[in-house]
């Protein structure tokens, strides 16, 4: 009887349990909306402006003085005393640049000097002598054998004669063993001494160019050919110095006729000291589009064939397409689709 009870008990349970859970559940109650002014975008602009157009290329320059000398030895083999000067010396016209030792000349001029000496005075001692001998015979009324010291002194004189061709002879082979500068200028290029070193004919042991204008020069066909009196920035070894093209005739620059088109460009301010065939860089027109609207190039959006912008409309980023003209280095020019003016969206 208890047993049933508790069955029916638990069957009771269940069904109240299980039509709990089945009955419906409220929704809560959201809270009321909230009603906010949207925030207008704001956009970094540039304006269409009005001006020049301009596309440079870099040009290359070659470091061309006025003039230079070339320094070398015309002997070969014969040891070198020394190289006097260095990379960025002035010099002067007859400085002394390099020297051969050759010690077998000095000597024998000097020996022949000596000789030379010895001779003088023999000549003298011959003069003096003839006339010792006319005086005594004006004294004593015998004559004189004049025949005796002319032959002496004809003698003495013609050997005298021979010493100093061969002293000059000497001395021209002696000066040959120096290097010396022609004309005033800087040293562009000097070899490097060493000990033991000899004499190579072919050997440039300095080169002397002239100082009075430094000069670079530029050869190609330009689309815009640089005129005297432009002013320009040249980059050599990254240091910039500002270079003016000029007339090559008025400066005394001598054309290559291997190249149709030179251009030829001088330092305005003290130029540096400079190796032969440095390279300097420098950035000319070579197309220019005059009062004209542009833009910088980096507000250009281009995707296939459609060349367009963004520009504000009504608070809002608006597509526009444009017709561009020449583009140049930092902008480019609006040839329609834009005024002057306008905002354009970076």
């Amino acid at each position: 009887m208890i047993t049933v009870k508790l069955v029916g008990a638990a069957i009771f349970l269940l069904v109240f349990l299980t039509g709990c859970f089945a009955m419906p559940v409220e929704a809560p109650i959201l809270p009321p909306p909230v009603i906010s002014v949207p925030v207008v975008p704001t956009f970094s602009t540039t304006p269409v402006a009005r001006g020049n157009v301009q596309m440079e290329r870099t040009q290359m320059a070659l470091y061309m003085p006025v003039r230079e000398e070339r320094l070398t030895f015309d002997v070969a083999d014969v040891p070198i005393l020394g190289i006097f000067v260095a990379h960025g010396d002035t010099v002067q016209a007859g400085d002394i640049i390099a020297a051969l030792y050759m010690p077998e000349i000095q000597n024998e001029i000097y020996q022949l000097g000596h000789r030379r000496t010895r001779l003088e005075m023999e000549l003298r001692q011959i003069n003096e002598r003839h006339q010792l001998a006319l005086s005594i015979a004006e004294t004593s009324g015998e004559p004189v054998d004049d025949m005796h010291f002319i032959e002496n002194r004809a003698s003495t004189l013609a050997e005298l004669a021979i010493i100093d061709r061969h002293i000059e002879y000497l001395r021209i082979h002696d000066e040959a063993r120096y290097l010396r500068a022609s004309f005033d200028g800087v040293i562009t290029r000097v070899a490097a001494f060493e000990e033991g070193m000899t004499s190579v004919t072919w050997q440039v042991i300095a080169i002397v160019s002239d100082s009075t204008y430094t000069a670079f020069v530029i050869r190609g066909r330009m689309a815009q050919s640089p005129v005297p009196g432009q002013i320009f920035t040249m980059i050599i070894n990254d240091n910039d110095y500002l270079v003016q093209v000029v007339d090559p005739d008025e400066f005394g620059f001598t054309r290559n006729a291997l190249f149709p088109t030179e251009y030829f460009l001088i330092f305005l301010e003290a130029p540096p000291v400079l190796q032969n065939n440095t390279m300097g860089m420098v950035q000319l027109a070579s197309a220019t589009a005059y009062d004209v609207l542009y833009i910088p190039r980096t507000l250009l959006r281009q995707v296939e064939d459609r060349t367009f912008v963004f520009v504000i409309e009504n608070g809002l980023r608006t597509v526009r397409n444009v017709e561009i003209g020449l583009e140049g280095n930092t902008t480019v020019e609006i040839v329609s689709g834009l005024a002057e003016g306008e905002l354009v969206i970076r």
